[in-house]
This record gives C-alpha cells, sequence and structure tokens, in this order.
C-alpha cells in the first residue's frame, strides 16, 4: 500500500472530479445559509448548538451528544462558526475511533489508500 500525506491529498484532490464539484457545490451551500442565519443575528441573541452523534442502527442510545451556547455581542456576528469549530474535535474523535484510516489521518497525518 503507498502512503501519502494528508498535505498531498489535499494538494492533489480527490481522484474522481465529480466529487470534487459534489463537495464544492456542499461548501457554497453552507456558506449561503451561514450567512443568512447571521443576518438573523442581533445584539444579545443566544444560540445553541445540539449534536448526538449515533451510531447506524443504534438510534435509541447515541454515541455522544453536546450542547454549547454563545450570546451574540453585535447585530450580524457570527457566533454559529465558533461553536461548531469547538464542537468539531469531538464529534470527529468519537466518529473514528473505529476507523484505523480515519484515525491515522487525524492522529499522525498519514492517508492510507
Amino acid at each position: 500500500m503507498q502512503e501519502i500525506t494528508v498535505e498531498e491529498y489535499h494538494e492533489k484532490g480527490p481522484r474522481f472530479p465529480c466529487s470534487q464539484a459534489a463537495s464544492f457545490a456542499a461548501q457554497q451551500a453552507a456558506a449561503s445559509q451561514l450567512g443568512q442565519f447571521n443576518g438573523q443575528i442581533k445584539s444579545k441573541d443566544d444560540v445553541t448548538v445540539q449534536h448526538q452523534l449515533v451510531a447506524p442502527g443504534q438510534q435509541q442510545q447515541p454515541k455522544s451528544q453536546n450542547s454549547l451556547t454563545a450570546k451574540a455581542k453585535a447585530d450580524g456576528e457570527d457566533v454559529m462558526t465558533p461553536l461548531l469549530t469547538q464542537a468539531a474535535p469531538n464529534v470527529l474523535t468519537e466518529a473514528t475511533k473505529k476507523h484505523p484510516v480515519l484515525r491515522k489521518i487525524n492522529g499522525a497525518g498519514v492517508l492510507r489508500p
């Protein structure tokens, strides 16, 4: 098996151009929705992000769940991005516990195809 670094993977991009186009479209849609959401934020608004990570077929018992809250200091402030950034490492760690390839990417910066 050939090993490549995560940097090489990101530099070369995915092997399938359609996958890259779909990823770009999803990123654009998410950015647009985040902008619309931020436009509705007013000073002193409380924003709460709640998430549950559930294993396939195990909908009764979440593997992890968390709730994060922030208060806007100004109208239009982006409070969602810091909350998602704070939640992401915990979600990634929990989601990759039993997946050796993803764990290797997260831990050592090496991707095994």
